[in-house]
């Protein structure tokens, strides 16, 4: 079983805050703490996908993941995606790659990692 676990985009601050820290900040027990969060507008949720990079790193709903693999004519391929939930489960990159397919079963996909997230980072970047 995975962990259950958020992190929330603050809109007006422009800055993450850790579950923890959203308790703290709220001073509620944890249902009316992620009830308050939910009913207002300033706070966007980011759920836990229970993967983690290649280096360790946690990933979350609206990360996103910067990867080099071999095309089939043997040139390398960038690439930034985001990771987003369907109803196939976490999702990313364009044509709609299971996520933990990428992390466990495809060794094409060289150097997998975190590379932000898309309220922080411009995802358009050119690689």
């Amino acid at each position: 079983m995975r962990e259950i676990e958020y992190r929330f985009w603050d809109i007006e601050g422009k800055q993450m805050w850790s579950w923890e820290e959203m308790k703290e900040f709220l001073e509620g027990e944890p249902s009316q703490t992620l009830f308050k969060i939910l009913s207002g507008d300033h706070w966007i949720p980011m759920q836990f996908t229970g993967l983690c990079d290649s280096k360790g790193n946690k990933l979350f709903e609206g990360d996103l993941m910067k990867w080099t693999s071999t095309d089939t004519d043997g040139s390398l391929m960038k690439q930034i995606d985001e990771i987003k939930w369907s109803k196939y489960g976490w999702i990313c990159g364009k044509d709609l790659q299971c996520l933990a397919d990428y992390l466990c079963f495809d060794p094409s996909y060289e150097n997998l990692e975190l590379f932000g997230n898309i309220h922080e980072v411009n995802h358009e970047t050119t690689l």
